[in-house]
């Protein structure tokens, strides 16, 4: 979208342009949805193959290249791949309009990127900064895992960027002068180690649609309300009077707030009432594995737009409107500290393709109620973290139909995979970290009683091999 590359409609909003379009390549065959933790987009053969046959002839992406090379004199989309030497340049005015540096997890001498905590020297990329005057035309900049520690003031001058993604970054402050960038769209500082408070000089950007904040408690000026085209607000902490200025957001789509509390749901659930195009919401307590309550938000009554919802927090039990929900697809339950019984409510919503319990339910034992046949119909994806569970006793026979990937995550204890496991043959993934001994034991290919459940699976994954 910061690109320009998609065909804009009057009177739609951008956003859902794009998605049609990714949808239709889904269609046609061009990409494929992988399913897993975040489900990611590949483009498929022979596409893929295309595609690199056009790279190399520089008619997608002009130049990809590494750190130590000098960039092009010459190129519209500019791809460094960092790995720790010096960074160098050969810059001019030519329109440049997409740059990109991203930093390999280790450099050549094998040292993690980690080894940078107080971020990449300044002589590792002065010349990228020395260069920021020369970006008349940029409107994507991306540092990804780059740890940079400082921004130019010059990177005011850059307006017509479009796009800014700092994410990993070791920013001390960002710059007052990115007030300057008028047609910013989308600006994501996510990750550790970022600035503690957010220039005023952000409530200038009047085309700002996407702002993704750290989880570091990062510091919002006032006056946040006046963002009016903004459509995701990601990372947002609860403060004083924080939740009135939310109510001028009525574009949102996306919403993650954290440090939410039960004395504040009525306002809450007042002020995400008017947000009529909804289609994800984030409520997280401060320090969640607490006692801390969530607003349950009962009045609430959730658009039909409506697809993905995220609970973080002790709740007594599950929201009436969560079991309502027809059109939900995703659900992230954390640290609920719910029933049994309360789970097991969630197979009767009859769209829900990725489903999130994590320490959501202190159980020991999980019995078929859990899936019935008939129940979550198009479930893809189930990820459970759970440090009690010891036994899964059954999947009947025709239940979860659609699941692809399953995936146990500190489940420490777990002994005993369900009968019926070998019935679901949608099956493609398995993930088990950690794999208990007495598991791994009966699940071996070398003669493991309980390996019939298992061996339709092509891809297992665990810390040690199921043998």
């Amino acid at each position: 979208m910061a690109e320009g590359i998609f065909q804009e409609r009057a009177g739609e909003v951008r956003e859902d342009i794009v998605e049609e379009n990714i949808n239709q390549l889904v269609a046609q065959g061009i990409l494929r949805i992988e399913i897993g933790f975040r489900n990611e987009l590949k483009v498929v053969e022979p596409y893929l193959k295309i595609c690199r046959l056009k790279l190399q002839q520089g008619e997608l992406i002009d130049w990809f290249l590494g750190s130590d090379s000098n960039l092009p004199e010459s190129s519209r989309i500019v791809l460094v791949q960092y790995h720790g030497e010096t960074i160098r340049t050969s810059l001019n005015d030519d329109p440049i309009r997409s740059l990109f540096v991203y930093c390999t997890r280790y450099s050549q001498g094998l040292v993690p990127y980690e080894y940078w905590e107080e971020g990449i020297p300044n002589d590792h990329w002065a010349s990228i900064r020395s260069a920021f005057h020369t970006f008349n035309f940029l409107r994507v900049l991306e540092f990804h895992n780059l740890k940079v520690k400082s921004l130019p003031e010059e990177i005011g001058d850059m307006i017509n960027l479009r796009y800014l993604g700092l994410k990993n970054s070791a920013l001390d402050e960002i710059p007052e002068s990115i007030g300057n960038l008028i047609n910013l769209q989308t600006l994501d500082i996510r990750w550790p180690r970022c600035p503690r408070v957010l220039p005023s000089g952000v409530l200038n950007l009047a085309q700002l649609r996407h702002l993704m904040l750290p989880r570091n408690g990062i510091k919002v000026p006032s006056g946040i309300g006046i963002l009016t085209n903004l459509q995701s607000l990601i990372n947002l902490f609860i403060r004083p009077g924080i939740i009135q200025e939310l109510r001028s957001l009525t574009q949102l789509k996306k919403l993650k707030l954290i440090d939410v509390s039960e004395e504040h749901g009525s306002e809450l659930c007042a002020c995400i009432m008017k947000m009529t195009g909804l289609v994800s919401l984030s409520l997280e307590t401060r320090g969640f594995e607490n006692d801390e309550l969530l607003p349950t938000l009962e009045s609430y009554s959730p658009p039909p737009s409506f697809r993905k919802l995220r609970l973080y927090g002790r709740l007594m039990d599950l929201p009436n409107w969560v079991c309502s929900m027809e059109n939900l697809t995703k659900l992230i339950l954390g640290y609920s500290f719910l029933s049994e019984e309360a789970i097991s409510v969630l197979r009767f919503l009859p769209n829900l393709k990725h489903l999130t319990p994590w320490e959501a339910c202190k159980v020991k034992v999980m019995n078929k109620e859990f899936c019935r046949v008939g129940g979550l119909p198009k479930l893809e994806a189930l990820v459970i973290a759970n440090q009690n569970l010891l036994e899964w006793t059954e999947i009947e026979e025709g239940a979860l139909p659609s699941l692809a990937f399953l995936h146990f995550h500190c489940c420490s204890q777990l002994r005993i995979l369900p009968e019926g496991l070998q019935y679901v043959t949608t099956l493609k993934v398995l993930n088990m970290f950690p794999l208990h001994p007495d598991l791994k034991r009966r699940l071996s290919r070398d003669g493991g009683k309980e390996n019939y459940k298992i061996k339709h699976i092509p891809l297992l994954g665990s810390f040690g091999s199921f043998g």
